[in-house]
């Protein structure tokens, strides 16, 4: 069930603050109570409500959750019901799987053919991208040294702007998202330094192994950006320069390598994959089962036998 609320703090702004800015309409929201971006108790105090209808909820947020601005907050909404809808699925057949206009996928079977190969595909980079990162981890943590200071500070300023962007692209303004970015900048040293670690020692490796790197495989890789980014060559070899140029292209290819490196010569162990939230949610609903199961135990125990005369019979 989807759900279309506006959202908005029970506190006004004080007199001074509206004689200063017109206070602004609240937002609206689109929100289903079944999905896992929101915290299950939003999702719960907005499950069965009805159009236009007002309902007030507070929410205790812990210290540890992913929203800074909302960590170890408790706050109250007021949610004004615009429209409560149902998601209607289609009927999965080949007229449908055609609507969609994928090339080579005109019945449900290719379609099923298709999405298994992407699932597939998905899973393979992701367990690479896991083990890469697992093997680097580990050489790190096997060597730790002091690292310079301006350098760290550059890789946190890296990592912080990356968050920036990614905010922008995912349609959030993050001057105005309730972060404290001086903060954040604390809380990503740690990761700067060890991403400043790793590099160190994979250059290390390269130089202990014999790694080098073609002007072939240099434009192979800016050739890539190209097609990535949707530029020219021209355009990202331009960007470049003001960046460091082809060298940086040519270290971080070296720096690759000599993970690859690496990872071919780890000792692996190859597990079964497993959604970790997947699996809470169904710890969870075998907890549920026994509490119920321990509660049904405890009224039958409370009635007692011969309580109840099965329909049709006399007691005796």
């Amino acid at each position: 069930m989807k759900i279309f609320e506006r959202l908005r703090p029970r506190s006004s702004p004080s007199k001074t603050a509206r004689r200063k800015r017109a206070t602004p309409s609240p937002p609206t929201y689109r929100a289903a109570t079944s999905s896992r971006l929101r915290t299950k108790t939003f999702n719960e105090n907005l499950t069965g409500v009805r159009a236009d209808e007002v309902k007030t909820f507070t929410i205790e947020y812990p210290a540890d959750f992913n929203a800074e601005g909302l960590a170890g907050k408790t706050i109250e909404y007021t949610a004004t019901v615009s429209a409560v809808r149902r998601k209607e699925v289609p009927e999965l057949d080949d007229e449908w799987v055609k609507s969609l206009g994928e090339d080579g996928v005109e019945t449900v079977e290719r379609l099923r053919e298709r999405v298994r190969e992407n699932l597939s595909r998905s899973a393979e980079h992701e367990s690479e991208h896991r083990l890469r990162d697992e093997v680097l981890g580990r050489l790190v943590e096997q060597h730790r040294f002091e690292v310079p200071e301006t350098i760290v500070s550059y890789q946190a300023n890296q990592i912080l702007q990356s968050m920036f962007r990614d905010m922008i692209a995912r349609g959030l303004d993050p001057r105005r998202e309730e972060i404290n970015w001086e903060a954040m900048r604390d809380v990503v040293r740690e990761r700067a330094g060890d991403d400043v670690r790793g590099s160190l020692l994979l250059e290390r490796v390269a130089e202990a192994e014999n790694i080098e790197v073609s002007d072939e495989e240099v434009e192979a890789e800016i050739q890539v950006m190209a097609e990535g980014s949707r530029q020219s060559v021209e355009q990202v070899r331009a960007a470049l320069t003001k960046q460091g140029g082809e060298r940086s292209i040519a270290d971080r290819l070296r720096n690759r390598k000599a993970l690859d490196f690496l990872v071919q010569n780890a000792n692996v162990r190859e597990e079964e994959w497993r959604d970790e939230a997947e699996e809470e949610d169904k710890a969870e609903a075998g907890r549920d089962v026994e509490r119920e199961g321990g509660s049904a135990a405890a009224s039958s125990s409370a009635e007692g036998p011969g309580d109840e005369t099965p329909e049709g019979e006399e007691k005796r």
